[in-house]
């Protein structure tokens, strides 16, 4: 009898309670750190964009007109990218490793190469167009206006604190981009070699780059 009354309360709760299906769902993927990395860059950018023409407005800046492409500016752009690129190259290779605070530095592109690996093509180009276009406009076409070639590299530098040897990096390729500026006479080909540089930088960083290995030191021998 208490068999019965116990299977019938448990039939009961079975009807009133019915147990859920399982979820066949596929998880949801987490949002990979390259794309984190893209939609922040976006939003600084956006920021830096924002700031840099407030700035203009306040100081009355002629940073639309020096913002204008030609195609002067522009092939100087792409020009000028070159020796940037090279630059990395050499820096990046396994000979500089032994220079000093070079071995810093490409630790700094380890790290980064980690941070955006698996990166897609198309995130590479939003990355290194949104870099080029909000720090150029920013650093070179109203920092370097209002304070100076020398100091707009040097914050440029310190906006990079990824390492020291990250900034000193950073702030030698402020000082070539302004002096390309200066050549210029205007931003658009800056903007041009920096978006070309970061896409060229990050491509090979993702996709060719081996860091070398710190060379092994030598045990003295007992004697």
């Amino acid at each position: 009898m208490v068999a019965r009354t116990r299977d019938r309360l448990r039939g009961t709760e079975t009807h009133r309670y019915p147990v859920s299906p399982p979820d066949t769902r596929p998880p949801r993927r987490p949002l990979s750190s390259a794309m984190a990395f893209t939609v922040g860059e976006l939003i600084l950018g956006s920021l830096l964009l924002a700031l840099a023409a407030a700035w203009a407005r306040w100081r009355a800046l002629p940073l639309g007109p020096s913002l204008h492409p030609t195609p002067g500016g522009l092939a100087v752009g792409l020009a000028a990218s070159l020796p940037a690129c090279a630059l990395l190259l050499v820096l990046a290779g396994p000979r500089a490793r032994r220079w000093p605070g070079v071995a810093h530095l490409q630790d700094t592109l380890s790290f980064i190469r980690d941070l955006l690996s698996p990166v897609a093509w198309w995130q590479i180009l939003i990355i290194a167009a949104m870099a080029g276009l909000s720090e150029e406009v920013l650093f070179r076409g109203v920092v370097q206006l209002e304070f100076g070639l020398i100091a707009a590299a040097v914050l440029f530098g310190l906006c990079h604190p990824l390492s020291v040897g990250y900034v000193v990096y950073a702030t030698v390729l402020g000082v070539y981009m302004g002096l390309v500026a200066k050549a210029s006479g205007g931003i658009a080909a800056p903007v041009v070699a920096h978006a070309v540089y970061d896409a060229v930088g990050l491509w090979y960083l993702t996709r060719r780059w081996q860091a070398p290995d710190a060379p092994e030191r030598e045990t003295p021998s007992a004697t």
